[in-house]
């Protein structure tokens, strides 16, 4: 292969990635008759018309985040998508908003409502050429996030390289953590997540596990190891990997900084 011919194998292959991680659009509806908004917003306060529908933004946010979730990829693919933004589109708006305001275009994927306002909103989906039809906040379970998951993946992606849904619908004290891990381990395992037994110090382990053992699986896999090579490079590529992760920490604590106390003294009309 030429010069020519390996610069465009590589374009090939950057540009199927982008076009895979383009982020599918869910819409998580809340009931607010009150509301003088014009169209969906990205972000909303969270008042009492928004509190019941928590349940299906965090519905959402378990769902595949863009096309290439489903796939079952190379674990270099893998490892290098990480450095890419993998956040889906998650609009919060109320049902009224739905139902009268401009919705984006692209990638429309599902929409999440109140039990009341279903059947209307099936008829808004419908003629607004949705993937699939809505869902109501009372039916989100495990059983249902992999069916959706399966038929989002389906529709999608035009491949036989999907992999069955695994993911686990985790409650909102385990999200944090357990739903980025749960992409993780779709891509590994048969996936199964525990709900009380571990703290969150073994979670955050279990997550550095996890980017450690696709990092190294990554790298064997592109230097053409063999089943058998790779089940005895294993454990030095392991721990290599894992000394050289590194992990964000932010830490906050009560007060004001040194630098501010004046200022925010003069804005409270005290002296400092």
């Amino acid at each position: 292969m030429n010069l020519d011919e390996h610069a465009l194998a590589s374009l090939t292959r950057v540009t199927r990635l982008v076009t895979l991680m383009q982020p599918l659009n869910y819409f998580v509806l809340y009931d607010d008759a009150t509301s003088t908004s014009q169209g969906p917003a990205r972000y909303s306060s969270l008042d009492e018309h928004l509190e019941p529908a928590l349940v299906g933004l965090l519905f959402a946010l378990h769902l595949p985040r863009h096309r290439q979730d489903p796939i079952d990829t190379s674990l270099e693919e893998l490892s290098k998508a990480r450095g890419l933004e993998q956040r889906p589109n998650i609009y919060i708006c109320s049902v009224r908003e739905f139902e009268e305001g401009a919705l984006p275009v692209d990638n429309r994927t599902l929409a999440i409502c109140p039990p009341e306002h279903l059947e209307d909103v099936k008829e808004r989906c419908s003629t607004m050429q949705f993937l699939l039809p809505p869902l109501s906040f009372t039916e989100l379970t495990t059983d249902v996030l992999r069916t959706v998951w399966d038929q989002i993946a389906s529709l999608t992606v035009p491949t036989e390289n999907l992999r069955t849904a695994n993911q686990q619908f985790v409650p909102f004290d385990l999200s944090a953590i357990e739903v980025p891990n749960g992409f993780l381990r779709y891509q590994l395992t048969d996936q199964s997540v525990e709900t009380t037994d571990r703290t969150a110090v073994e979670r955050i382990e279990d997550s550095l596990h996890l980017r450690a053992l696709i990092s190294s699986l990554g790298a064997l896999e592109s230097a053409g190891a063999t089943e058998e090579s790779a089940a005895r490079d294993l454990p030095k590529e392991y721990r290599k990997r894992a000394q050289s992760l590194r992990l964000p920490v932010a830490m906050a604590a009560p007060g004001v900084s040194p630098s501010e106390i004046g200022a925010v003294a003069s804005r409270l009309g005290c002296s400092r």
